[in-house]
């Protein structure tokens, strides 16, 4: 997987949280399955930035899916 990113280090702890993300139609997390592309870290402004992509343009879990992401992330960062 090839994910840019500005910040390797906490692109990986990033990726490493995001694998708790699981798609429950297909039962596979959103790391294995490809679908992160770039994680990016604003220093100043404190703000992740995630680009993604759904296993479908109209999947119907893409809301709970892009939320769980958010929130992982969140938690995984709050204290950094």
């Amino acid at each position: 997987m090839n994910v840019v990113t500005n910040d390797n280090i906490r692109c990986t702890i990033a990726l490493a949280a995001l694998e708790q993300v699981m798609d429950p139609e297909i039962g596979l997390n959103i790391v294995d399955l490809g679908l992160i592309y770039q994680v990016d870290f604003d220093e100043a402004a404190k703000k992740i930035y995630l680009t993604m992509t759904l296993t479908t343009a109209f999947c119907p879990m893409g809301e709970a899916i892009t939320s769980a992401a958010k929130r992982v992330l969140e938690n995984t960062f709050s204290g950094m």
